[in-house]
Order: structure tokens, then sequence, then C-alpha cells
């Protein structure tokens, strides 16, 4: 209807007297209170996005056109909405319906229903407006991320720097590999300086008696340690970083400059072709075009950069609450890294490889206009913050007494039900060792000490080789039996053509299913009852014997201990060496460890050379390290997930390796100190070593005699690590080794017998000779507090009061 213009001032006049609004001020990216006037209708929602349709034809529609990679729904979420007008083309909107006046008391329950529905759809929205500085992160104070985002749907920002999916470019993911592996193998062709100039973020000189030293890394840009591995998570968010580029459809503000507009068309185009070379170098294309640009902010975006807006998006999470700085610093590092090798790749491009790293260096090195500069900032702050922040701790002692009883994420735990989860553990693995390791047969070795040369670094040496150790002379005896036993023989040999044997492969593959699974209830009970759990990357990678590689084996006898040497390499890039900590065995443990070693392992190892022909890399394993998993090593995926089924049965609570380490260390704490204060002693000088002049620490590492790895801990100190791993196996009701018993006559059912009759002595920890060492030693911490106050007190008089002094006392 055409209004004329004297109409339209009076009507301006009639909204200015009676304060009313030409126009809907409201929030339609929120859920709000229903609009009195319009009409509520229940319409349909999109289960991948937030959009809402009227019709179920045009949701559907929708659906195919833009989620088209996506299965349709069988069923369609309705919400309450309405719509400015009845057009077609006007936007529905998610809104609270009105409650009805109409409802009686008898109705009360719909009203409180709808009352709740209401807070909680009110509650959820964010206010920024009236958002109080001091209830923010020190995090997001200083990002400025959620000031960033205000007034963006935080499921549309999600969206856009979501993983690309198998449909949606789908060749991106192996693209990136490509670039990883390619961009990997020129590290080995590269020279060491410039490999040092690339692993350093910032070059500190320092001038030395006039002499001007450049502060390079000393470490080089390297592989690393499981590289292979490390690339399916490192190469994730550069991933996400490319898909959202390819997207195109930018909810957040993002400017493209046209050579990278290029070299995103022209990978774009290139993902349509089968040729992982070609894709790999424009994948290179776009990332070095990225990351050689000075992104400055605008007035209108503070925020220009892709690589950190992407950083930035993906920290969102479902719930719109933005990532701990602890979570952020992984991605950052994962990014960081890809950008070195993109960088190597661009150095190599070039025909001086000097030059080339020199003019690059303002792009991989901090404190110039670039993306690496933001990103290392940002990780300085986010690392800063990780490491100074206290978290609630997650054990809460409900016996502060004893100690017997705490809650872990509420869950009560009591150290009185431990017994029985080891329990669990001894009788699978005496049930799976005689029932399908030995398969019914009665074998067994008989040893009275082993021997071991622990001084012996020679590739190839352990005490499973040592000549004097004769229960391990007979390697064949498994293999023979089964072939002399009629049933065994036909299980495991398909043909006999004249002593060639064809064998069953199904069998012998389903042998070492049972290994396995005999091998992964092992490595379980060293990490829970040895003592303070090692790290799982740690403990699944022990060395059966040194290599050419590594003179260090991780399973050694200390006199009749059979021990773990726990390799703790989590601070090796710092310090420079690998720290191993000993580990005793239970005496269950122990002597199933040695049987396994001498009788099954051999067959183990005939089995994989059959079952896997091609590849020697299953031989190879059984061969040089502790625990297999049948054709590869074991992860912590795996370890999780046996420890899980086996804390649930045993203690009724669901432990993973995280949550084991934090409820064993607690306990362990409390009822076993020996072991932390072995640590605590490492640090401490002793007026011996200060006579040396050198610390406490440089005469274990420079002065022991036979174990300077071995924590730089000398010879009277060893035995206490083993008496610490004693401790927890006695705290848990487990039979401890040492004691020359076999592995029936070890399990945690016999402990009270045993101690019963002597066999187990369940002495106090003061009472033992190691104590009497620890109290030997607190006396020297305390004459060592004399000393340094002595000294401080000399220190304040001058020479002439000094011989005024010594004038007296003659």
């Amino acid at each position: 209807m055409k209004v004329e213009a004297h109409s339209q001032l009076e009507i301006a006049a009639i909204f200015s007297e009676n304060h009313l609004l030409d126009t809907l001020s409201v929030d339609f990216t929120n859920v709000i209170p229903a609009i009195e006037g319009l009409d509520v209708v229940h319409v349909y929602q999109c289960t991948k996005c937030p959009l809402l349709y009227g019709k179920l034809n045009s949701v559907q529609k929708h659906f195919r056109e833009v989620h088209f990679a996506d299965n349709m729904p069988s069923e369609w979420k309705t919400l309450p909405a309405q719509r400015a007008d009845q057009a077609q083309s006007s936007t529905w909107f998610q809104v609270i319906p009105p409650m009805d006046s109409s409802h009686t008391v008898s109705n009360s329950a719909l009203v409180v229903s709808q009352i709740e529905h209401q807070l909680k759809v009110c509650s959820s929205m964010d206010n920024l407006e009236d958002l109080d500085v001091r209830n923010v992160t020190p995090w997001l104070r200083i990002t400025r991320w959620h000031e960033y985002t205000k007034g963006y749907n935080m499921g549309d920002l999600r969206n856009m720097v979501m993983q690309p999916n198998r449909i949606q470019f789908a060749r991106l993911k192996n693209a990136l590999a490509e670039f990883w592996m390619s961009s990997s193998n020129l590290i080995n062709s590269s020279p060491l300086l410039l490999l040092q100039k690339l692993n350093t973020p910032f070059v500190e000189q320092t001038t030395i008696n006039s002499i001007l030293f450049s502060g390079l890394s000393n470490t080089p840009f390297h592989l690393h340690q499981d590289h292979a591995a490390r690339m399916e998570t490192y190469i994730l968010p550069v991933v996400g970083l490319l898909g959202m580029l390819l997207r195109g459809s930018f909810v957040y503000p993002l400017t493209l400059p046209h050579v990278i507009h290029q070299a995103v068309d022209q990978l774009d185009a290139e993902l349509q072709i089968q040729e992982a070379k070609r894709l790999s170098s424009s994948v290179f294309a776009v990332l070095i075009a990225l990351w050689t640009y000075k992104w400055l902010p605008t007035a209108a975006s503070p925020i220009t950069d892709p690589t950190i807006i992407y950083l930035m998006l993906s920290s969102i999470q479902k719930d719109g609450k933005f990532m701990e700085p602890k979570l952020i610093t992984n991605i950052i590092a994962r990014f960081e890294y890809v950008m070195r090798l993109a960088f190597l790749q661009a150095m190599h491009s070039q025909s001086d490889l000097e030059h080339a790293a020199e003019t690059l260096s303002i792009w991989y090195q901090e404190k110039h206009d670039s993306t690496f500069n933001s990103l290392r900032s940002l990780q300085h702050i986010a690392s800063s913050i990780a490491f100074s922040t206290l978290s609630l701790p997650k054990i809460w002692w409900i016996d502060r007494d004893h100690h017997q009883s705490l809650l872990y994420k509420g869950y009560p735990i009591h150290f009185s039900a431990f017994p029985s989860m080891f329990t669990i553990i001894e009788d699978r693995m005496a049930k799976i060792w005689q029932d399908d390791i030995l398969c019914g047969l009665s074998l067994k070795v008989e040893y009275d000490r082993l021997y071991d040369d622990i001084g012996n670094t020679d590739p190839g040496y352990s005490f499973l080789s040592d000549t004097r150790n004769l229960c391990f002379k007979d390697r064949m005896q498994l293999l023979r039996a089964f072939l002399d036993t009629p049933a065994l023989r036909k299980r495991f040999v398909l043909h006999d053509h004249g002593g060639v044997l064809r064998w069953n492969i199904f069998e012998l593959r389903k042998w070492l299913a049972s290994y396995a699974s005999f091998q992964l209830l092992q490595l379980l009970l060293v990490m829970m009852a040895t003592g303070s759990p090692s790290r799982t990357t740690e403990i699944t990678a022990l060395l059966l014997k040194n290599t050419a590689t590594n003179p260090l084996r991780n399973l050694v006898v200390f006199d009749r201990h059979v021990t773990v040497l726990c390799t703790y390499q989590k601070t090796s890039s710092l310090s420079g060496n690998d720290k191993c900590i000993p580990h005793a065995l239970t005496g269950f443990g122990a002597d199933l460890l040695v049987q396994d070693l001498a009788i099954a392992r051999p067959f183990a190892e005939v089995a994989a050379l059959v079952s896997y022909p091609v590849s020697l890399n299953v031989l190879r394993l059984l061969k040089t390290h502790v625990f297999v998993n049948q054709n590869r090593l074991f992860n912590t995926e795996d370890v999780t997930t046996a420890l899980e089924e086996i804390s649930l049965k045993g203690i009724g609570v669901k432990l993973g390796v995280n949550g084991w380490r934090h409820v064993s260390t607690a306990f362990r704490r409390k009822l076993c100190t020996r072991l932390d204060d072995l640590f605590e002693e490492d640090q401490m000088d002793t007026v011996q070593a200060l006579q040396s002049g050198h610390s406490r620490q440089t005469e274990n590492r420079v002065y022991a005699l036979s174990a300077d790895s071995l924590l730089g801990a000398p010879e009277d100190l060893l035995p206490l690590f083993l008496d610490a791993s004693k401790d927890w196996q006695l705290a848990c009701k487990l039979v401890p080794g040492g004691l020359g018993l076999s592995y029936m006559d070890s399990r945690a059912a016999f402990f009270q017998k045993l101690a019963q009759t002597g066999i187990i002595q369940l002495v106090n920890p003061s009472t033992t000779a190691s104590s009497d060492l620890f109290n030997l030693l607190q006396e020297v911490r305390t004459e060592m507090k004399v000393f340094a106050d002595i000294k401080q007190i000399l220190q304040g008089f001058r020479a002439p009061q000094l011989d005024t002094m010594r004038e007296g006392i003659a």
C-alpha cells in the first residue's frame, strides 16, 4: 500500500509520542523470548547448522545442497520460532514461547517445566556487554579472543574451521602427508649449521671478553623419535587451516591478498588430479605464501592472519568456551614444526642454501612481523599461564589419618581393594600361560640364581645370552614339545613332506595373539606393581638386550631381583641424556617373565618368522624388546583399555593410565616414602662433594663406578630403589621378588601365608639397614645446615676481626 508523505510524517509522530520502535532491534542469533503479536510456530531445524525451515521439504532440500557429504537424518528436531512477516524469504528465529495465562493450578507441572526451560535458555546466553573483566581468564584478557568473536554464532565459527571430511577435500590430508614426508627427507641432506639456525626461534647475541657469540641453538632441527607416527597429529591443524581457506565462505572476516588467493585456487584445482607430488607442491605454495606475508591489523579487523584466526576459532569448544592455554600449546608447537619443514623446503628450492636461510630467517625467528612471531608470542603467554596456574586437586583424602581411602574425581577408592585388582591380573596371566601359551604342557625351567654382567654394554648382551645361565640354553623346548605331542602337532602343522613342514599360519597367529594378551598383562604388572609408575611411552619400548644404538638394556638382574630399568626420556632434550630408574619386579612377575623368555619367546620368534615371512620387523621386535603386541609395540591406548577394564572390576572405578598415575602416586606418597627421598637425595650436596669442589650430582655422574646412567646413583643407593619397589609391593600385599619362589608360589593369594611363616618379612621400613642409611643422610643434611650457618656468620667478619679471634683462641 502506498503511503503519502504527510501520512508518513503522522505515523512517525505517533511512534515518537508513544515511544515505539519502527524496526525490531532484536539479536536473532540467540534464542529470545517470543515477540508479542507474532505467531509462534514449530519449525524444523537442520541437524548440521542452526538454520530453521517452516516446511519439511525445505529443510531436506537445504541439507542435500549444503551438507551433501552427510547422511540425510530420518528424524528432524522441531523448535518454537517466529518470523517478522509471512513472506517466504523471511527468516525464522528461535524463541521461548510465552506461558499460557489460562493454565490453572492443576497444570502447575507444565508451568514449572516452561519456567525451567526459559531459565535454562536464558542462562546459556552470553552477555559480554556487562562482562566484568575480573571474571575473564588471564589468557582471554591478553588475547581478547572473546571480544573478537563477540556477536558471532559460535556454531558457525566452529563450522568455519572444522576438519574436512572424507568427501570434502578428500585428498587434502594425503597431500599434507606427502608434503610432510618430502620435507622431512631434506633434513638429513641439510648442513648442521642451517638446521641449528632453523631450530633457533630467537637469536640472542652476547659479548664475552670483546668476542661476539651468536645465540644459535646447539640442537639442530631434527626428526622426531617417532616421526612417522607423529605425522597424523602434526598435520591435523594445517589440514584444518587449508580446509578453511578452500571453503572460502568466511563467517569471520578474512581478506586474502591476490597472490594467496591464486595459490589457494591452484590447490583447489589440483585436488582433482591424482598425483600426490603435484598436490604436495601446491600445498607448499599456499603455506609459504601464508607464512611469508606481513599480516598487519586494521581498524575493522584486529586479527588478519589466517593462521592466527584458525587458531582462535579452532579453540572454541562445543559449549562456546575457549580451550585452556595448556591445550593450546600443543597446537602451536605442531604449527611451528610444520612451518620449519616448509621453510626448509623453501631453502632447498634455492641454489644457495646459506643465502636462502639468511633471507628467510625473518619468517622463522621471533621479533619480526610474521606469523611465526605471532605464534611464538602466544606460545610464551600460554606456557607461562599453564606453568603458573595451580589446578584444583583431583585427589581428596577421605581417611586423613591412615590414608586408606580417597576420592578421585568424586569416586571413592579404597586401598584395601588394590590386592584384588592385582589378583585378577595374576590369575589371568597364569591361566593364559598354562592354557594358551603352553597349551596344557607341563614345561618349566629351574634356576637358583641368574647371572648378569651389569657393566657389559656389548650389542646383543643380556642375561639371556650369558652362558652361565643354563636355564636359557634349550631355546627350542616348546617347539619340540609341540611337534612331539600329536594333538598339538596336528594343530600347528598342516602337512609334513619328508621333514618339510607346512605350518598352519592361522593357528600360529592365533597363538601369537594369545601371547600378546599375556604380554600386555605382564606390562600392566610391571607398570602397576613395581613402585612409581613409569610413562607409558617408555615402558612400552623397553629393550630386552643391548643394541648398537643403545648400550643400556632395560631388563637386568640385581642379585636375585629381576629389575626393569625404566628410561625417563621426557627431559632428554634438555639434559642431553636419558635417566634410568630401577623397578624391582614382584616374585610372581619375575619368575613368570623368566619362564616366558626361556620357553615361550623362542617359539614366538619361530611363529613370527613363519607367519610374517615378508617383513622381518616382527622377528626383530621379539628379539630386542621386552613387550611385543603381535606385530608391533604396545601403545598408550592398548594399556589404557586393559587397565580400565581391570580397575573397574577390581576397585569399582575405571582408571586409565593417567588416572592410575594420580591415584597410585597419592597412595604411594603417603604409604611408601622412600622413593621420593631418593629423588631428593640426588639434589643434596654433601660435605665430601663440596670438598672435592663440585656438587653431589656431579660426583654421582662422574665418579660412580658401576651405574653412571642410573640416575647418577652410586652402588650404595641402587638397593634403595629396589627397597622402594618392595615397600609398594608389601603395601599392596604382593609377594616381592628376590625370595627364590616360583610364580605359582608367589601369587598374591599366598601373601598372608608367606608372611605368617616368616618368608616375607613384614618389618617397619625404619628398622631396615637401608633406612639406617637414610637416617645417616638426614644427619648429614643437618650437619650441612650447621656448616652453612657457620660459613654465613664468618663471612660477616672482616679480616682484622678474624685475626683477633685467632689470638684469643691461642
